[in-house]
């Protein structure tokens, strides 16, 4: 992200992070013309977001180790809520993403077997933003 960060908010900054683990990448802050001020020179700026960088960092991570597949298996009821999926199994991660500036509800049909979740039992997917289930 090229920016001049000291016009973003620690919102825009969560913003910017919640996109990143959407698509499963690391964010990346350096400056508004990819040299001056550099957004790791400020220490305003980085211990302004370090909750976020604990906070996303490691879901991130989690995301790359279970490894992006290309086909989701999962579909959401509106056209404006992407999907996207990472590992398999016990290590299935879904990720959806609201295009739009409003709340939306929504939908998500997920294809277990497909997934090769089973079919007998109940399958509980945490929200690892909220902690709900």
């Amino acid at each position: 992200m090229e920016a001049d960060f000291s016009q973003f908010t620690h919102e825009l900054v969560e913003r910017f992070f919640r996109i990143s683990l959407f698509y499963g990448v690391y964010p990346s802050m350096f400056s508004h013309n990819a040299y001056d001020d550099p957004y790791w020179d400020d220490p305003d700026l980085y211990e302004r977001d370090r909750d976020l960088f604990k906070f996303y960092i490691p879901l991130i991570r989690t995301l790359g180790e279970a490894g992006w597949q290309p086909i989701t298996y999962a579909v959401s009821s509106e056209s404006n809520i992407y999907v996207e999926r990472y590992g398999t199994g016990e290590s299935l991660y879904i990720t959806t993403r609201n295009e739009t500036k409003e709340a939306i509800t929504y939908e998500l049909s997920i294809e277990a077997e497909s997934l090769g979740l089973p079919l007998e039992t109940d399958v509980i997917f945490e929200d690892l933003l909220s902690g709900d289930t």
